[in-house]
């Protein structure tokens, strides 16, 4: 029987928009970095998904932009999310009315985490769980760490991810688990 559910955010909760690179500068100048003349030549030579990223690695390693890293995180959430589904929240509703405890398990930095579910007014969770926690998906010590924080057994977690193969390290961890809406109310008996 399950008792808690352990969403993702990214894909399950909240779809990335695309950002052009005019608003990823303009996220760099709102926080003080300055994206200057290598920007163009940057854009070029670099994936559009790994845009972010790099950049983020980049300023990270640069003393006088560490605070602003922070920041940048804090406002690219704001404007590189939106909720996956008008359907998300009348979920989360019913599955605490059947008495289920929510987590979020999620790569995501916890303080982006809050920042989006408070943005969003999704208040229904009992906890997060990130790679802050120096846990992993890939490893599944953040499925198990989910177990622990909850007090409850694996099979009593629902784990709900977009990604097959975080789903399959915690199905072999003996995690139930789910990749939709659909396959969560089914396993939830809320259909």
């Amino acid at each position: 029987m399950i008792k808690a559910v352990s969403f993702d955010l990214g894909g399950i909760i909240f779809n990335k928009k695309n950002l052009s690179s005019a608003q990823i500068e303009e996220i760099f100048k709102e926080v003080g970095i300055p994206c200057g003349i290598l920007w163009k030549n940057f854009l070029k030579v670099t994936p559009k998904s790994q845009i972010l990223i790099k950049l983020e690695d980049y300023f990270k390693k640069i003393p006088k932009y560490n605070y602003q890293i922070q920041d940048f995180r804090i406002i690219r959430s704001k404007k590189y999310f939106s909720l996956r589904s008008k359907k998300i929240r009348p979920l989360l509703i019913n599955l605490k009315r059947k008495g289920l405890k929510l987590y979020i398990s999620s790569h995501f930095s916890k303080k982006q985490i809050e920042n989006l579910l408070k943005e969003y007014n999704l208040n229904e969770f009992e906890a997060i769980i990130s790679s802050c926690d120096k846990v992993s998906k890939k490893d599944g010590s953040m499925f198990l760490k989910l177990s622990q924080l909850s007090y409850l057994n694996n099979n009593e977690i629902l784990v709900v991810d977009d990604k097959e193969k975080y789903l399959k390290c915690a199905k072999i961890l003996g995690f139930q688990t789910a990749k939709n809406f659909q396959s969560i109310k089914k396993k939830c008996g809320i259909i």
